[in-house]
């Protein structure tokens, strides 16, 4: 298949592109990825797809299916991208538009953005150019976030951050953050606030972002939104969006403004986050353990 940016998006379905049916082709391409991901789901039984690594399974059942995902599955993200996104997902990223996306592999989710209007730019350094890219994957890294000055001037001004998956090769994700200036951050994959399944050194970071990274991210920025991905049964991929955080001192006797107080080492300072962007109460516990939630 062919792939290009804009309108023209190669294939079968591209006519109903060139056509004006954009929302139509977009929802074509989205189901050939999730409908993929499904019929791999149907192979494999039950636990071998939502909870491959439990004990339940013996190890001759989980390695058959794990066999099967990495035969079948593995090659879905080598032709598509390392998160499956969906309607509800693009949606999400499109009223954070406009987008300027680093490390886009690809830029397949850039592809399909383009698609229902989201005014999006895609970097890669290791992909730009390369054959059987969905769209115009750029030359660059997080240098290009460097907007005030030189060869990237303006490029991403007024761009809000989309990062999935990057920090494949190094610590793109926390260049990217030393550099970015503006207020919000999507991050696709796997956080230390929403679990991961992987064991060794990614524990309990993930595959998708460095811990010095989601540290930092935590430091600066909120969390405003989580959406789950469809995904393969050895992740666990997340939407989440990042607003930058404001903070103030509570000292009623302190006279200066805000930005004085962070400078200031030993003032106490508390994040202020504004009522409408606070996440629901998280209280929760998985089955075995929901009676203790219950009120006396």
């Amino acid at each position: 298949m062919k792939r290009l940016s804009g309108s023209e998006n190669g294939g079968r379905k591209s006519k109903k592109a060139r056509d004006g049916r954009v929302g139509a082709a977009q929802e074509a391409l989205q189901i050939e990825y999730e409908e993929e991901l499904d019929e791999l789901r149907q192979t494999l039984e039950g636990k071998q797809w939502s909870n491959l690594f439990c004990p339940e399974l013996t190890q001759e059942e989980r390695e058959q299916a794990w066999a099967r995902v990495s035969v079948l599955g593995f090659p879905l993200q080598e032709k598509f991208a390392w998160a499956c996104p969906d309607m509800r997902a693009l949606e999400i990223c499109k009223n954070f538009s406009p987008l300027i996306e680093i490390a886009a592999g690809k830029g397949y989710w850039s592809f399909l953005l383009k698609q229902i209007g989201v005014d999006i730019l895609a970097y890669d350094k290791l992909t730009s150019g390369a054959k059987g890219n969905w769209s115009d994957v750029q030359k660059g890294g997080p240098e290009v976030l460097n907007w005030r000055k030189g060869k990237h001037k303006d490029v991403a001004k007024g761009r809000n951050l989309f990062l999935c998956y990057p920090d494949q090769t190094d610590e793109v994700a926390q260049r990217c953050l030393n550099s970015f200036e503006g207020e919000v951050i999507i991050h696709v994959g796997e956080l230390v606030t929403t679990g991961t399944k992987a064991g060794g050194l990614q524990t309990p970071w993930g595959r998708s972002s460095s811990s010095d990274f989601q540290v930092s991210l935590s430091e600066t920025f909120h969390c405003v939104l989580v959406a789950r991905l469809p995904c393969l049964p050895h992740a666990s991929d997340y939407l989440t969006v990042w607003r930058r955080s404001a903070f103030v001192c509570a000292d009623a006797d302190d006279d200066e403004d805000d930005f004085e107080a962070e400078e200031d080492e030993d003032k106490v300072l508390f994040r202020a986050v504004p009522a409408a962007e606070e996440l629901p109460d998280l209280t929760r516990a998985a089955p075995l353990f929901a009676h203790l939630l219950e009120r006396p």
